[in-house]
């Protein structure tokens, strides 16, 4: 892989399976992303707005496009906890999600 094909990598779309049995899925988060999510958790009073920021930034259709946008951050308070952080920790630490939304393997 040269330069211009590694810069142009986006993330993939993983499908997350909430505590119901209802399927979401969610874009793996940018560099960009993990930095400000890192500056959230470690700010006073602001980790758990790190869940609700992947939430708001990663919930996708299947094609990898944002569900909700920027200025639902605060609505997102509303949606219970167990599925904002469920769909956190996925997209962080991708436990659940061996495949894609498309059914292919992280690692191939």
């Amino acid at each position: 892989m040269n330069r211009e094909e590694f810069k142009s990598r986006r993330p993939r779309v993983i499908e997350i399976t909430l505590d119901d049995g209802s399927k979401v899925h969610a874009k793996k988060l940018s560099q960009a992303q993990r930095e400000t999510v890192n500056r959230l958790y470690t700010a006073p009073g602001k980790g758990q707005e790190g869940y609700r920021y992947i939430v708001m930034k990663c919930l996708c259709d299947p094609e990898g496009t944002r569900i909700f946008q920027d200025d639902d951050f605060k609505a997102l308070e509303e949606v219970p906890g167990d599925d904002i952080e469920r769909i956190a920790q996925e997209v962080v630490f991708n436990l659940q999600s061996k495949t894609d939304a498309n059914g292919a393997s992280p690692n191939a």
